[in-house]
């Protein structure tokens, strides 16, 4: 009981997320608590590992795990404190990211963290026969068009099979990346 209390603890934004990802997965009320404390355990583990071993050059997430990605990159840009999920001031988690088949949040709130567009360099890779492929269409627009670039594969909702789009993306973060020192 006490560990329900301090997962639903997360405010507004956090019940929403968690709300967005559970709908993504179908049954919104089923699994509810248990995306809601999967996320805020995941989003202090992110900010852990970030506060110990980062800043990292990129965050590759596929699916929900790039919708988490992109909300967590918002966040990390949009909100001084007091912040959701009992965040203190995010570090700066990654310099780009990477998202594979991902899907835009859908409640009002959540998409307005994407405004103004995310100025975070961003490679959106999309599935040309996903189903989802409109909705990471829309998540690539939330990020600033002078650092976004959109890879659209052959494939379905999965990584890409073509060695020519990991060759891509691989030149893309030489060019895009701070130097390392």
């Amino acid at each position: 009981h006490g560990s329900r209390r301090s997962c639903t603890n997360t405010g507004r934004i956090g019940e929403e997320m968690a709300r967005a990802l559970c709908q993504m997965g179908g049954n919104p009320h089923r699994h509810r608590h248990t995306c809601l404390c999967f996320l805020v355990r995941a989003s202090q583990l992110v900010r852990q590992l970030a506060e110990e071993r980062g800043p990292f050059d990129a965050v590759l997430g596929f699916s929900q795990g790039a919708c988490v990605a992109a909300m967590l990159s918002a966040l990390q840009r949009n909100f001084a404190p007091p912040q959701p999920f009992g965040l203190s001031e995010l570090p700066c988690l990654w310099h780009a990211a990477v998202l594979v088949c991902a899907v835009l949040p859908q409640t009002p709130r959540l998409k307005a963290l994407f405004e103004p567009p995310l100025p975070l360099p961003s490679v959106h890779i999309v599935g040309q026969a996903d189903p989802l492929a409109p909705q990471g269409q829309a998540l690539a627009d939330c990020f600033d068009p002078r650092g976004r670039r959109v890879t659209i594969f052959q494939g379905g909702h999965g990584f890409p099979q073509q060695p020519d789009v990991y060759r891509q993306l691989a030149a893309w973060l030489l060019r895009t990346l701070p130097p390392v020192h």
